[in-house]
């Protein structure tokens, strides 16, 4: 996640982002988390456990198999 995406991560600057992201892996979680409840299309991706639908959102069209990383880890560790 790019710090540009700061405000849809619960941030009130780049800076705050880039310093709580940088002190743990419980703050970087909770980043991502609010990061795909501030958008309707990942959260439903992700809900729907539509892999494909989700990497291209947060990757873009060159995701590069990370729909199938993704789906994988599902299935291990669900």
């Amino acid at each position: 996640m790019l710090a540009s995406n700061y405000k849809a991560a619960g941030y009130s600057s780049p800076e705050e982002f880039v310093r709580s992201i940088s002190k743990s892996e419980k703050n970087q979680l909770a980043a991502f988390v609010n990061f795909i409840n501030s958008d309707p299309v990942l959260l439903k991706a992700i809900r729907n456990k539509d892999w494909l639908a989700f990497a291209l959102r947060f990757n873009g069209p060159r995701q590069n198999g990370y729909d199938l990383r993704m789906r994988g880890n599902y299935e291990k560790n669900k």
